[in-house]
């Protein structure tokens, strides 16, 4: 991502814009590192989640007790959006690649 569209979050925000903004950047900087192209689209919603037009509310005491493996919804009733944690175990995937690679 050549210009950071996140940066003014960081500056001039109020501090839950910034917390939002510095999560927007984390996530996507994660689909760089795997390798994927952040969508306009995607930049949009994250904007618009930082901006409270998507209206997401998270269930902070859900959120907390949803780790380890848990999947469960971290969203509150009144969010326009369900928010769902789906564990997954990346780890596990790179070794069986890393050994089927190995193998040819």
């Amino acid at each position: 991502m050549k210009n950071d569209p996140f940066k003014e979050y960081f500056i001039r925000a109020e501090p839950d814009k910034r917390d939002k903004g510095y999560a927007w950047q984390t996530a996507i900087g994660l689909q760089a590192v795997d390798g994927l192209k952040t969508s306009k689209y995607l930049i949009d919603t994250a904007i618009r989640n930082i901006e409270e037009a998507l209206n997401v509310r998270l269930d902070e005491e859900a959120n907390k007790n949803t780790n380890r493996g848990k999947e469960g919804i971290i969203s509150l009733p009144s969010s326009k959006i369900k928010i769902v944690v789906i564990p997954t175990d990346e780890e596990v995937m790179i070794a069986r690649d890393a050994y089927d690679i190995c193998l040819k």
